[in-house]
């Protein structure tokens, strides 16, 4: 899924760390995508998803082209039968908030011209205070302009502009359209049911693709029409840019991805607490980590499903959810016992591995209670597979061969030849030492300056010297030797090209001169 697309990318890196024969393939799309890649239902001819397609099989239009994916949207109930042969199941992995951000016009007057992430606008610009009777209004097209009465009442100290409201959403399904759909349709009794889900029917009457905006077209040509267009964006991002380029306009997205600089250039909206309208509250992971643990006691104990957009705790956010994995427990979904244990052993280091719940901090996500952990851990058992004499056996009781690391040392043969020939290359340097020596006084050794051949000799001995340490690695050597080894060759290459050729540049440099 999109939402914690960075976080299952940096668990990925630091898993593969423990274990690198592990390849894990992961793709940013939205949970909906993500849940249809596991059972097949993603048509790449009439209806391709980026990065699904392109490891999906080329021989058929439909290819079940994962065996596992995450995502912050659960599995709809009908998965569960549809699919039944998957043996499908969810397991939490991490909570996060839907962020509702609005442009920072609504605010400041102009949408800000400062680079993304620059000094000039490092601190948050704030937020008007939403109730969630005036946030499905926004939604549903009843209120249309900033300045509306009701939007006032909850905003006595913001000048609100007289400007129309743009709402940008989703274009495709994604689990931040779910939670925030959710929580509305809890809050307001009167939202329609159509209107929940990664997919909702949004109640607009106007939703033009993004790419009918233009930057460059005036406030009166864009809203020139009875109601205000609402725009739709492709992920995330999309929405993000969307907020950035149309003025007055408001969105949704991931707690994570509002707080990698945009917090800046977008408004938060403040949501008030169902126990007491008057309280608003902004998306924090304080707030999401209050809201967990809240309802962890709430967890379905078949699917595993906790609804945190049903959250009154005072502190709490409410437009939070649970981010899911999803794999199968049907044995014949894996290759092999040791790809299914693989997978187990990366669920069970991202509830077990502080690094996990630190990495998940950083890209404002939040790892699981201990009570949620344990339950999963236990469930975690039912990922089974076939071992290799066909039996069904628990992938994480499945004992794989220990891993060979190929260290790439140096073959024996190799190093021999190359020491031998760095032998020959030091006994001919200290003979043809020895023999300038010994003729220094003759005619011919004389004209030809014997401190420069000296230099020759003394420059090639190092060279050729290098050759032995560079043979050297931690097959043969300890620790310590390896690092002797590493930071001498560093010095007896330079040192004897230098002193080799500075003698031979100063023989041609002086018989030059001579000539001349």
């Amino acid at each position: 899924g999109s939402g914690p697309f960075q976080v299952i990318a940096k668990w990925a890196t630091a898993f593969n760390s423990l274990y690198p024969e592990a390849e894990i393939t992961f793709s940013s799309v939205g949970s909906g995508a993500a849940q249809s890649a596991l059972w097949g239902d993603v048509d790449c001819e009439t209806r391709p998803v980026e990065g699904l397609c392109g490891i999906a099989s080329k021989a058929r239009s439909k290819a079940r082209s994962t065996i596992w994916g995450i995502g912050d949207a659960p599995f709809q109930p009908s998965a569960y039968t549809e699919h039944s042969k998957l043996q499908l199941q969810q397991y939490p992995a991490c909570a996060g908030a839907v962020v509702v951000a609005h442009s920072r016009d609504v605010l400041t007057g102009n949408l800000g011209t400062a680079a993304l992430g620059s000094e000039e606008d490092e601190e948050d610009i704030g937020g008007v205070n939403l109730t969630f009777d005036l946030l499905a209004g926004i939604l549903n097209g009843t209120i249309q302009y900033w300045d509306d009465p009701k939007l006032v009442t909850q905003n006595a100290d913001i000048t609100l502009p007289n400007e129309p409201i743009t709402v940008v959403v989703m274009a495709e399904s994604s689990g931040q359209s779910f939670i925030l759909t959710k929580a509305v349709g809890f809050h307001v009794p009167s939202w329609p049911e159509t209107a929940i889900g990664a997919f909702p029917e949004w109640p607009l009457t106007d939703i033009k693709p993004l790419e009918q905006h233009s930057a460059s077209c005036s406030s009166d040509d864009v809203f020139s029409m009875n109601t205000p267009p609402s725009f739709k964006g492709q992920g995330k991002e999309g929405v993000v840019m969307g907020l950035l380029r149309i003025p007055y306009s408001i969105g949704y997205m991931e707690l994570g991805h509002y707080q990698t600089g945009l917090s800046a250039f977008l408004g938060q909206a403040k949501l008030s607490h169902k126990n007491d309208e008057a309280v608003f509250c902004s998306a924090t992971e304080r707030a999401v980590q209050a809201t967990m643990n809240e309802l962890a006691k709430d967890m379905d104990p078949v699917t595993l499903d906790v609804d945190l957009t049903t959250g009154t705790v005072d502190g709490g956010y409410p437009v939070s959810g649970w981010a899911y994995w999803y794999v199968s427990h049907n044995p014949d979904s894996y290759d092999s016992c040791y790809q299914a244990w693989l997978l187990a052993q990366f669920i069970e280091w991202s509830y077990t591995n502080p690094q996990a719940a630190a990495i998940a901090s950083q890209h404002g996500w939040i790892s699981p209670p201990q009570s949620v952990v344990d339950i999963a851990l236990n469930r975690l058992q039912d990922i089974t597979c076939r071992n290799e004499r066909g039996d069904i056996v628990s992938a994480l009781s499945y004992v794989p061969e220990p891993y060979q690391f190929d260290m790439n040392y140096l073959e024996k043969s190799h190093r021999i030849v190359a020491w031998t020939l760095a032998s020959v290359i030091l006994a001919s340097s200290v003979l043809f030492m020895l023999w300038v020596m010994w003729r220094r006084n003759t005619r011919v050794v004389r004209a030809s300056q014997p401190v420069f051949l000296l230099l020759i000799c003394f420059g090639t001995l190092m060279t050729g010297s290098a050759i032995f340490p560079l043979g050297i690695d931690d097959g043969i050597a300890s620790d310590t030797g390896c690092d002797i080894a590493c930071m001498s060759w560093v010095w007896l290459i330079p040192c004897g090209f230098t002193i080799t050729y500075s003698a031979l540049y100063s023989k041609i440099r002086r018989l030059n001169m001579l000539v001349q």
